[in-house]
C-alpha cells in the first residue's frame, strides 16, 4: 500500500504544497489527557526539499515567517486522512534546498497567548464559557452537543488561554481533540467500558506489543472553591506609574472595583459657539476620564506620573478537600489536584469518581499499529501478551508520516473479559416448578440455556 504525506503551508504569498518523495522526513506526535489535567501539546516536524526562496534563511524577512498554517493529510492507498491543522512555530535550513519546520496545534498556539483571567459568579454554560474565552480570541471551536449545556462556576487566575481551556475542561468532564480536525473540539471525555471505536488484531499491528502495569494510586485529593462576597475592602495595587497606558491584571476576583489617582486626562465641556458651561464661581465646568476596566484587569491612562491606588472588595474563597482512599493499597502514590478552581463543592464527588476510575485502568499498552485512522481518544479493544484482551483509549500516537504511516500507539484501559459463545446452544426447560392456575406459556420463563 502507498502512503505519502500531504503538508500544506498558506503564506501571505500564496500556498506552498510539501508531498510525496518530495517531505524527506516527517514525524506527527499526537496526545490527550482523558482527565485534562493536562492539555498536551501535538507537533508535527518534517525535512522537504526546497526550491522557495521565501524559505532561506536568507530571505529579508526570514524571522517573520512564524504561525503560517499547515494543514496535514495523509494517503493511505485511495484514501486521505486528515490529522489536523497546525502553525509554523520555527523552521531552519539543514541542508542547502532543505528546510525543516517545527509547527504546532492549537492547543500550542493558544499556550503563546496571554489571559487576564475571568470570574464567573453564577453558573455559566460550556457553551457560553467557551466564546468568553476562546472565542475572544478568534479561536475557532467546537463542542459535544452532550456537553454544551454542562455548567460551570468560579475562577480562572491570569495564565495562557490554554490554562484557562484546561480549567473549563477539567471541570466540565470534557477533553480538547485536534486531531484530525481543523479547530479545538471540546468533546465529553469517555473511559473504556464495552463500546469501542476499532479492534487492533494481529493483522493490523506489528509484532511489537509492549504491555505494563501503571502503579496503583492509593488516595485522591480533589480541592473544590466555592466562592462568595467578601465584606472588607482590600488594596489590590498602589504603585508609581509612569505617564501613558498602563494595564493592572488582578491576581484574585474582585467586586467594587475603586481607582484612585491622576489616571485620567481631564476634559472640558464645550458648545458648538466657543462658549463653556460655567460653575457659580466661574470655574468651568470639567468631566474626568473613565478608566477602562476589563473582564479582570483595569487600564489607566496617566497624563503625567503619579501613584495610583485600586481597591476592592474580594470574593472569598472556601475550600473543600475530597478524599478517595483505596483500600489495601499503600499510601505512595498520591494525586492531589489543588487548582481546579472552577470545581465547587457540588461537582466535587462526581469528578472525583471520574479521577478514581480512571486510575483503576492500569493496563498500559505500547505498540506499533498499521496504517488506520485510530487517532488519541478513540475506545480500542487489542490483544495482548498470554492470549488477553485489553480495552482502553488511546493517550498517545507517533506517526511516521514518511515511512509507511506506522502509529506507535499508547492505550490504557482495562482487561476486558470475554466469554466465548457456546457451540450449539439450547434451551431446556426446568423440572419441578408449577404454579396452579397459571397460563401454560408462564413456565417459558423458567426455561435455561445449556
Amino acid at each position: 500500500m502507498i502512503t505519502f504525506p500531504i503538508l500544506i503551508i498558506d503564506t501571505p504569498s500564496g500556498r506552498v504544497e510539501f508531498s510525496g518523495t518530495k517531505v524527506l522526513s516527517s514525524e506527527l506526535v499526537q496526545e490527550v489527557d482523558p482527565l485534562s489535567l493536562e492539555l498536551p501539546i501535538s507537533t508535527l516536524e518534517f525535512t522537504a526539499e526546497n526550491e522557495d526562496p521565501q524559505f532561506t534563511i536568507f530571505a529579508p524577512d526570514a524571522q517573520e515567517k512564524k504561525r503560517f498554517p499547515v494543514s496535514a493529510s495523509e494517503r493511505v492507498g485511495d484514501s486521505t486522512y486528515l490529522l489536523g491543522k497546525f502553525f509554523v512555530d520555527s523552521w531552519e535550513n539543514p541542508g542547502e534546498r532543505q528546510v525543516k519546520f517545527y509547527a504546532i496545534d492549537y492547543i500550542g498556539l493558544i499556550e503563546k497567548i496571554t489571559f487576564d483571567g475571568i470570574f464567573w459568579e453564577s453558573e455559566i454554560t460550556v457553551q457560553s464559557a467557551l466564546q468568553q474565552t476562546l472565542g475572544a480570541e478568534n479561536i475557532p471551536f467546537s463542542v459535544d452537543p452532550t456537553i454544551a449545556n454542562t455548567t460551570v462556576s468560579g475562577w480562572i487566575p491570569p495564565g495562557t488561554l490554554r490554562q484557562a481551556l484546561r480549567l473549563i475542561c477539567f471541570s466540565s468532564g470534557a477533553v480538547a481533540v485536534t486531531q484530525g480536525r481543523v479547530d479545538i473540539f471540546v468533546a465529553a471525555a469517555t473511559l473504556p467500558e464495552k463500546d469501542f471505536t476499532s479492534y487492533i488484531d494481529n493483522s493490523l499491528r506489528a509484532d511489537n506489543t509492549n504491555p505494563r502495569l501503571a502503579p496503583p494510586v492509593s488516595m485522591i485529593e480533589l480541592v473544590s472553591h466555592n466562592y462568595t462576597q467578601g465584606t472588607t475592602e482590600e488594596t489590590v495595587f498602589d504603585k508609581e506609574l509612569p505617564a501613558g497606558e498602563t494595564k493592572i491584571v488582578f491576581e484574585g476576583p474582585y467586586f467594587n472595583i475603586d481607582v484612585n489617582g491622576p489616571g485620567f486626562i481631564s476634559v472640558v465641556l464645550g458648545m458648538e459657539d466657543g462658549y463653556y458651561f460655567g460653575m457659580e464661581d466661574d470655574a468651568l465646568l470639567e468631566v474626568s476620564g473613565e478608566y477602562l476596566r476589563g473582564v479582570n484587569s483595569v487600564t489607566v491612562n496617566l497624563s503625567e506620573p503619579g501613584v495610583v491606588t485600586i481597591t476592592g472588595i474580594p470574593w472569598v474563597n472556601s475550600k473543600q478537600s475530597f478524599l478517595f482512599k483505596e483500600p489495601s493499597v499503600p499510601n505512595e502514590n498520591v494525586i492531589v489536584v489543588a487548582d481546579a478552581t472552577l470545581v465547587n463543592a457540588e461537582r466535587a464527588p462526581a469528578i472525583l469518581d471520574r479521577l478514581r476510575d480512571f486510575y483503576r485502568q492500569r493496563f498500559i499498552q505500547e505498540m506499533t499499529v498499521l496504517p488506520s485512522p485510530i487517532r488519541p481518544t478513540n475506545i480500542i479493544v487489542s490483544g495482548t501478551h498470554y492470549g488477553r484482551t485489553l480495552i482502553g483509549v488511546i493517550t498517545r500516537q507517533v506517526i511516521d508520516l514518511s515511512g509507511g504511516f506506522l502509529i506507535d500507539t499508547v492505550m490504557r484501559g482495562v482487561e476486558l473479559i470475554l466469554v466465548p459463545p457456546m457451540a450449539d446452544p439450547y434451551r431446556r426447560p426446568r423440572t419441578k416448578v408449577a404454579i396452579c392456575g397459571a397460563d401454560m406459556t408462564r413456565q417459558n420463563m423458567f426455561r435455561e440455556y445449556a
